[in-house]
């Protein structure tokens, strides 16, 4: 790396013993709270649920005996149901592969940036990394693991080893299929540089595709998640029943989450802003954000709703462009303070200010997260305990978010948006009459929100008194009847029905 790098002024500068030791420490601490940290995000159960059935030997399925690849994460519920059958319950597992993952993420940045001669961005961008807030609304699912194959990846193409990079993003591609993007822009990389080293890496790359395709197809008997075509078919929903700009304002929903509290918080909104503007003159730095804007314009095109975990290609974009802002103006005050005493060394800890500060906003992020989900979380222990109460094995449950009631009660679920379900008629979903048409349910379950949802036709009143009616296209219907109900807060009234046979 050259002098001349615009993108920092001290592109050898060397990290202090002190900064180096405290960002040990606080490593080892995020590690230890991170394994204590709550899945909160009600999708990441249903890969859970997935993994724990194939550790069962019931196949890579949600509801055993029906051959739905219901997962968007495929390979990882594979490394789960390998963790859950070395003795681990699933939802630790995906604790502890989320905290291992992301300690490797951090470590790999800090080798990446080591062999660029700029480890002063390296630790900047780990440490942001490490404790990123927004890693809150997808912890335990597969986001960390991606992170970590994505720096990966990028590191073994940054020395130019085709053959490792192509391993390195095929894996990725296992754990969740977007992660295709990354493997053509490296790809991409190769062939600006080589093309014998482009054709090793495709030649790799397409193997082991081709290999993990056709055992996907004979264990799930699809290659794609079902999972991933209904977000598409519930964008385009949305797309044509509302004016057009709609589907815009559902596509941007997902910057919401880091555009409020990261990039427009003082404490860090000053090194990403210049970092970002840095970040556009180093070449080495532009695959990340190559991934990023190709990952949200393909998700944008392909109509999937603006779900915040879906744009986490923009996450490690922000810790870069923090960390470089950081080095740059932690550099700038080094030159400025040497030029009038070199022997000083406050510079360093200039730095480890510098990343306190930018941490002080955020560093609670991953450990509280919003009341919304807190409740959420809550309301769906209560009710798996309801369904777990009432159900028995052989009957199914009716309701739309499927992921932690199903998992925790293991009852056999109905999903009303059809996430786990492979029907010839997918006009089906999400309406609710032709649904309980299609597969007769044994019972309903309505979630009640009232407060984020508008208000719901399920109210408080005594039991056995409710009832809902679904009429059939032979001119019947279908009665169903509250048995019981459990309250959470002011504005969520969670209710059980059963078929009123």
């Amino acid at each position: 790396m050259s002098s001349a790098d615009p993108t920092v002024s001290n592109p050898g500068g060397r990290l202090g013993r002190g900064t180096t030791i405290l960002f040990g420490v606080l490593l080892v601490l995020a590690a230890l709270q991170n394994l204590r940290h709550p899945v909160l995000l009600d999708d990441a159960y249903i890969t859970f649920r997935s993994a724990r059935n194939l550790a069962r030997g019931e196949g890579l399925v949600f509801n055993p005996g029906e051959k739905v690849l219901s997962t968007t994460a495929p390979g990882y519920a594979i490394v789960l149901a390998g963790l859950t059958r070395l003795g681990l319950e699933t939802v630790a597992a995906g604790q502890l592969a989320s905290t291992a993952s992301l300690l490797v993420a951090v470590l790999l940045l800090l080798r990446l940036f080591a062999d660029m001669g700029r480890p002063i961005a390296g630790f900047s961008a780990g440490f942001i990394l490490c404790f990123f807030p927004d890693l809150a609304t997808a912890w335990g699912n597969e986001t960390s693991l991606l992170l970590a194959l994505f720096v990966l990846a990028w590191w073994r193409a940054q020395r130019n080893r085709p053959v490792s990079s192509a391993i390195t993003a095929s894996v990725g591609c296992m754990v969740r299929p977007d992660f295709a993007l990354v493997a053509l822009i490296l790809g991409g990389v190769f062939l600006l540089r080589s093309r014998k080293d482009f054709l090793k890496y495709a030649l790799v790359g397409i193997a082991l595709s081709a290999l993990w395709l056709a055992f996907m197809y004979w264990l799930c008997g699809a290659v794609a998640p079902n999972t991933l075509r209904v977000k598409m078919e519930q964008g385009i929903l949305v797309a044509n029943g509302a004016p057009q700009c709609v589907g815009w304002m559902t596509f941007a929903r997902g910057f919401r989450w880091f555009l409020r509290r990261d990039v427009f918080d003082p404490a860090s909104g000053i090194f990403i802003l210049i970092g970002g503007l840095l970040l556009l003159s180093n070449k080495h730095l532009l695959v990340v954000l190559f991934w990023g804007a190709a990952h949200v314009l393909v998700y944008y095109l392909l109509h999937v709703p603006g779900y915040s975990w879906y744009y986490y290609p923009l996450w490690p974009l922000i810790a870069l462009s923090a960390g470089v802002g950081i080095e740059f103006v932690s550099s700038w005050a080094a030159r400025r303070e040497s030029e009038n005493a070199p022997e000083r060394w406050w510079p360093h800890h200039a730095l480890v200010l510098g990343l306190t500060f930018f941490c002080a906003m955020n560093l609670f992020g991953p450990y509280n997260a919003d009341q919304w989900n807190k409740d959420k979380y809550m309301s769906y222990a209560l009710m798996a305990d309801c369904v777990r109460q009432h159900v028995r094995p052989n009957e199914t449950v009716m309701m739309s978010d499927i992921g932690q009631i199903g998992y925790m009660s293991d009852c056999r679920v109905v999903d009303s948006y059809g996430l786990v379900h492979d029907v010839p008629d997918r006009t089906v979903f999400p309406d609710w009459g032709r649904v309980v048409e299609h597969f007769r349910p044994d019972y309903l379950l309505n979630l009640g929100w009232t407060k984020y949802c508008g208000p719901q036709y399920i109210e408080e009143v005594p039991l056995g008194k409710h009832m809902k009616s679904f009429p059939l296209s032979d001119g019947s219907s279908v009665v169903y009847r509250q048995i019981d109900y459990r309250r959470v807060g002011d504005d969520h009234l969670p209710v059980l029905m059963k078929r009123a046979d």
